[in-house]
């Protein structure tokens, strides 16, 4: 796998696909547990106004608060696995510029023995 010539698309990559999950993860909670709501309230025998109307409000809450956590756990997921993946980028050109410079130094190395053996140790 040549990296140079290879693109490749933004769902291949890790943390992107982490930040859309968590969003979606936001939105369904956020818009589907309420509407969840409505459709058990809409089943179920009729409940007083008041009782009714505070349930609604824990329900709105409830799907507020772990829409919010979801995405800000989701963002910080998604956030260190940018980071682990930057620091393997850095460390793979760092492990290829370390062949280079090996290659490097023994064609040098294999050079100066080539010129040892031809021309015998100069001091």
């Amino acid at each position: 796998m040549n990296t140079k010539t290879e693109k490749k698309s933004l769902l291949d990559i890790r943390w992107f696909r982490t930040s859309m999950w968590t969003l979606a993860t936001f939105l369904i909670i956020l818009w589907v547990l309420p509407l969840v709501y409505e459709l058990f309230v809409a089943i179920t025998p009729a409940m007083d106004p008041a009782t009714e109307r505070s349930s609604r409000s824990i329900v709105d809450t409830v799907s507020n608060i772990f829409s919010w956590v979801a995405l800000f756990l989701g963002a910080i997921l998604a956030w260190r696995q940018w980071q682990t993946q930057r620091r393997r980028e850095y460390l793979h050109q760092r492990i290829i510029e370390r062949k280079k410079e090996r290659k490097k130094t023994q064609k040098a190395e294999d050079l100066r023995k080539k010129k040892e053996r031809l021309f015998g140790k100069r001091s």
